[in-house]
């Protein structure tokens, strides 16, 4: 190296040593990959909700199947809707008479009947919801849990006056 060069580009009264760039600390590098995760979830999040767009609707035989309704920033899920009905319960009660045996559901009855005067559709989908639990009991545990489900739905029908 020629030191005499680099002494050329040197101001009159500097030092010829050579100055060290800082450092990037610790904290900042720290601070850096903490950071950029969050912004890119927040970026992530904020598209997810510029996009949101028109719920999609499947029908089947001329009743939607799965649909996902928006009313402000409540999400009303209308299969969780037929899937915690009383005709639901009652459907599934009858179902599984025979299988896990039988259960008092007088006033579960009455409300599915008042169900089917106010929302046919909701009675159809706690008709296909049922179905569906149905094909799943298969054990003597599974068989007891629904049948406190569905006494516990007729203590609830009985509260509401059925």
């Amino acid at each position: 190296m020629d030191t005499a060069a680099d002494d050329k580009d040197l101001p009159e009264g500097a030092d010829a040593a050579p100055v060290e760039k800082p450092r990037a600390s610790l904290i900042g590098n720290v601070a850096l990959f903490l950071i950029a995760p969050v912004l890119a979830g927040a970026g992530v999040f904020a598209g997810m909700a510029l996009m949101e767009g028109e719920p999609e609707i499947i029908y089947r035989a001329g009743v939607p199947l799965s649909v996902t309704e928006t009313v402000g920033s409540v999400q009303l899920d209308l299969d969780a809707a037929a899937e915690t009905s009383f005709s639901y319960s009652f459907e599934l009660s009858e179902m599984l008479k025979g299988s896990c045996g039988e259960v008092v559901t007088d006033a579960l009855a009455a409300a599915s009947r008042a169900e089917t005067l106010k929302d046919v559709t909701l009675v159809i989908r706690s008709r296909e919801a049922a179905t569906r639990r149905a094909a799943s009991i298969t054990t003597a545990k599974s068989c007891n849990r629904v049948l406190v489900e569905i006494e516990l739905a007729e203590v609830k029908a009985k509260k509401q006056g059925y």
